[in-house]
Formats: C-alpha cells, structure tokens, sequence
C-alpha cells in the first residue's frame, strides 16, 4: 500500500484510499499521506468503491487502482488523466481484458453509478454503457509502460514473490542510475 500510494504522490494529487467500514488497513508508514474514504454501500463491490472515491475527490478526474497493484506507472497514469478532458471514463484494455481498476472516472460519472446501485446494479462494465468512454490500447501504453508492470496485481504468494523481485530489480537500477 505504501508502495502505490507513493506512487501516486509523485503526480502531486490527493490520495484517497476507499475502504470497508470494518476494513483493517495495513500499517502505512506517515510519509504516505492519504485521505482515507469508507465505502458509502459496504459489501457491494469496486463500482461502489469507485463511487465512494470519485464523489468525496474534489478533482473534475479520479485516477481509480486497485490496491494490490503496486506498480502502477505515473507516467501512464498522467497520460490518461489528459486523455480524460473529453470523456467521462478513460479505460485501458490490457491483454484483451479491459481494467477498470486502472482507469480514469470523471465526477460526470457519479450520478450514473448512483443510479446503478440504487437498480441493484454493480457491474462496472455496464456503466460504460451509457457514457462517453476513451479505451487506450496496448501500443498507446506501451509509450509509458513498455513492460505492463502497472497491470501486475498481487493475488498469490507467488505474486508476492514475483512483486517483490521486480521491486528489487526496479530499486537497483535506480540506485545504478544515480551514480
């Protein structure tokens, strides 16, 4: 967590990290400030996430990621949020699979998802349906990303295993780089 959130300091935003209620955080070192945000409709999934986080930002734009996504790439993330002016949601699709966990949601959207939950509705790609949507494709994000580590998420222990390699090679080359 602290990973991303520094991560997403570098671009000079709010961080706001949507949690459940009842949710423990992981201990977060000070440094990594962050408004912390709980769910407006605990228990039903990442569209209220998304919504809960959009609503209490005061930008025009909200760069959404999941938390178990420590890599995300702020250049990437800059990039979309430009993208962002002329849509109401900004979305990669990655490997064939479209990543609203990693995607730019405009305060536009808030009241189509409350709409949404109100229906018993929480599936994030039907809210794509009734808005005005920028896919960025590979090549697109391959210009910021070359290696699509911003889509690597932590599921299993080989994950963390594999995470924490990457972390290591990432820190040794810039150390590399400074000399």
């Amino acid at each position: 967590m602290e990973r991303a959130i520094s991560r997403f300091r570098v671009l000079g935003k709010e961080v706001i990290v949507v949690c459940a209620p009842s949710q423990k955080l992981p201990h977060v070192n000070a440094a990594c400030r962050y408004k912390l945000v709980f769910d407006a409709y605990p228990g039903k999934g990442p569209l209220v996430g998304i919504y809960s986080g959009v609503r209490a930002s005061n930008a025009d734009a909200v760069f959404v990621s999941a938390c178990d996504m420590p890599f995300v790439n702020p250049g990437l993330v800059s990039f979309m949020l430009e993208l962002s002016c002329d849509y109401d949601v900004v979305i990669p699709k990655y490997e064939g699979l479209l990543e609203p966990l990693h995607a730019v949601y405009s305060s536009s959207c808030i009241e189509a998802i409350e709409v949404m939950i109100r229906a018993g509705e929480h599936k994030i790609d039907r809210l794509l349906d009734g808005l005005k949507v920028k896919y960025v494709n590979k090549a697109e994000m391959k210009k910021c990303d070359p290696e699509g580590l911003s889509f690597f998420n932590i599921n299993t222990p080989e994950d963390l295993v594999r995470a924490r390699d990457v972390a290591s090679r990432s820190i040794n080359l810039q150390g590399s780089m400074e000399q």
